[in-house]
C-alpha cells in the first residue's frame, strides 16, 4: 500500500469516527425536538444497530459496534478514493448503492420487529383487560 492510499484511508477512517460522533450527537441531543434529524439518526445507524443487537443487544456493545462499523467503512471509502485507477471511483459508488440499500432493509426490519412487538403487547394487556 502506498504512503498516499494509506493517509486516505486513516483520513477516511477519522472521518467515519467523526461522521459517527455526529450522527450520535444528533440523536442525543435532536430527541423529540428535530424528527428530520432524528430520521437521518435512524437511518444511519440502522445497519450496525441492526447487527449489533443479532449477537448481544447490551447497550456498550452496541455502541461500540456503531463506532467500529463507521470507522471501518470510512477506511475502506478512504481507501477506495486513494486508489489512482478509475476502478477506485466506481467501487466507491457501488458501495454508496449497497450501503445506501442496507441501511433501508435494515430500518425496514427493525421497524417490522418493532411493530410485532407492539402488536403482541397489544394483544397481552388487550386479552387481560377486554
Amino acid at each position: 500500500m502506498s504512503a498516499k492510499v494509506r493517509n486516505y484511508t486513516i483520513a477516511g477512517a477519522v472521518l467515519g469516527a467523526l461522521l459517527a460522533g455526529l450522527i450520535a450527537v444528533l440523536v442525543i441531543f435532536c430527541e423529540d425536538k428535530c424528527v428530520i434529524a432524528q430520521k437521518i439518526g435512524q437511518f444511519f445507524s440502522s445497519t450496525p444497530a441492526y447487527l449489533a443487537t443479532r449477537i448481544n443487544s447490551s447497550d456498550p456493545f452496541v455502541t461500540v459496534v456503531f463506532f467500529l462499523y463507521w470507522i471501518v467503512v470510512g477506511g475502506v471509502f478512504g481507501f477506495l478514493a486513494g486508489m489512482k485507477q478509475p476502478l477506485g471511483k466506481a467501487l466507491a459508488i457501488a458501495l454508496t448503492v449497497i450501503l445506501a440499500i442496507a441501511h433501508a432493509m435494515a430500518q425496514a426490519e427493525i421497524s417490522r420487529e418493532i411493530e410485532e412487538a407492539i402488536q403482541a403487547l397489544t394483544g397481552l394487556f388487550s386479552g387481560k383487560l377486554g
